[in-house]
């Protein structure tokens, strides 16, 4: 019965999402979208460029109805002989649209630092539950002797990360039956509360204030995401609910929706290195006297929050 409910959701969310401006509609990632920024920040440059790891990518299940009719496709790292080691998990969410197949080059940028990294081409992902099927599909993989991925993935180790739409998704599958699993989650220009309303989208509409994880969030000070998507007022009053002792967020500038994902890359991607594998450098982005997000130029009305971090707040610049 709850998927069903789900799905009933994401048709009226289809219905409803064919109203919204040309502009949103999700577009290829360029391959070489990491030639395209001169990051300020040192740590942020490090996490710009592919890590020390070769990508290769296996298809989990195309097509199949049980999952939704959707592809399933996970990159993952190319470890050495003799030093292998289960990887952290990452489970992706797309936009309005969007598809792994499109955000093929960012996938392939964080599997390089050391992720399996699993994403779907579900368009209407705000219910969660591809989600869910993507998680199902990846960790019983893991356990496939016959499948490149037995024991590659640490279980204990898992995140997500939801675009747009996607944010709603994961937020939605967090409070679903495997929300358990999850160590941390990003949202990358996460849909707030008012478009939910102004579509008459319910599916869109989450609390924060049941999540009790590490969360990250990203958005850009573009027009779409300033006046749309993803409000500043609404975005300080999410990150304000969330119960977790430890969050961050940031609004990347002259970026805005249809860049947010390649623009927010190498934060994101320090967020999960360091959520998920222990990483002590880039943990110093959001971390200590002086976290490297709160005097980045690029970044603007950056908060973090954690145990470590003497200085809670950035002046906005």
């Amino acid at each position: 019965m709850k998927h069903i409910k789900k799905i009933l959701a994401a048709g009226i969310c289809l219905a409803a999402s064919l109203y919204l401006t040309p502009a949103m509609a999700a577009y290829e990632i360029d391959p070489d979208y990491t030639m395209k920024y001169n990051d300020p920040g040192k740590i942020e440059q490090r996490y710009r460029w592919h890590g020390p790891y070769e990508v290769k990518s296996v298809v989990l299940s195309d097509g199949e109805a049980k999952y939704g009719n959707y592809k399933y496709k996970v990159w993952y790292p190319v470890q050495q002989v003799g030093r292998e080691r289960p990887r952290p998990l990452v489970i992706t969410l797309n936009g309005t649209g969007g598809s792994c197949d499109k955000d093929e080059p960012i996938f392939r940028h964080l599997a390089s630092w050391g992720f399996v990294v699993a994403g779907n081409t579900d368009a209407q992902t705000a219910p969660g539950f591809s989600a869910e099927w993507t998680l199902d599909q990846a960790l019983a993989a893991n356990q496939d002797s016959k499948s490149p991925l037995y024991h590659q993935i640490d279980e204990k180790e898992i995140g997500i990360v939801g675009y747009s739409q996607g944010g709603a998704g994961a937020y939605n599958t967090l409070e679903g039956k495997d929300g358990d699993k999850f160590k941390t989650m990003v949202t990358v220009s996460g849909v707030t509360e008012s478009i939910g309303e102004k579509l008459h989208l319910p599916v869109w509409i989450y609390d924060p204030s049941k999540v009790t994880i590490p969360v990250f969030m990203a958005a850009g000070t573009g027009i779409l995401d300033r006046k749309l998507i993803t409000p500043l007022d609404e975005m300080k009053e999410n990150y304000s609910k969330i119960q977790s002792k430890t969050a961050a967020m940031g609004r990347r500038k002259d970026a805005d929706h249809l860049d947010i994902q390649t623009a927010a890359d190498a934060y994101i991607t320090a967020w999960l290195r360091w959520q998920l594998d222990d990483d002590i450098y880039a943990k110093r982005v959001f971390t200590g006297k002086d976290p490297e997000i709160l005097r980045n130029p690029a970044w603007d009305n950056a908060e973090v929050r954690n145990p470590e971090t003497t200085q809670p707040k950035q002046t906005e610049k």
